[in-house]
């Protein structure tokens, strides 16, 4: 559990979407069980064909976002273009270098990369 005393801590990769659903759970009663990963145990095309490998729901909607996410991954598909500030994020920090985006992860690595961003182009030009 990520602790949040200043405005340096949110510094953790996807602390947004951390926040935010942290913010969602408070409000919701979940239990939590560990569903085991990659328990296809052969080749698929359709649901119905993990289902007749004997895996139950979760692990077959483990699978298949597993699956989602690899093409995803391979395509190149972003998340969000033009991510906003969250409600429990309350804050964010954006850069114009190399294009437009929300700063997320390591705070000191991104502040870094964009101020020197102009320099390091010049340098780069030269």
């Amino acid at each position: 559990m990520a602790h949040f005393i200043s405005l340096r801590s949110p510094r953790a990769a996807n602390m947004d979407l951390y926040l935010t659903q942290r913010s969602k759970c408070q409000s919701i009663p979940l239990s939590l069980h560990w569903v085991k990963g990659h328990t296809n145990s052969g080749p698929w095309d359709t649901a119905y064909d993990l289902h007749q490998q004997k895996l139950s729901n979760n692990e077959i909607y483990n699978v298949w976002c597993d699956r989602a996410a690899g093409i995803a991954w391979e395509q190149g598909l972003t998340s969000h273009f033009d991510p906003a500030v969250s409600p429990a994020e309350k804050w964010a920090l954006f850069s114009i270098h190399p294009c437009y985006h929300k700063v997320t992860g390591n705070l000191n690595t991104g502040l870094y990369d964009a101020l020197g961003f102009d320099a390091l182009v010049e340098y780069l030009f030269k």
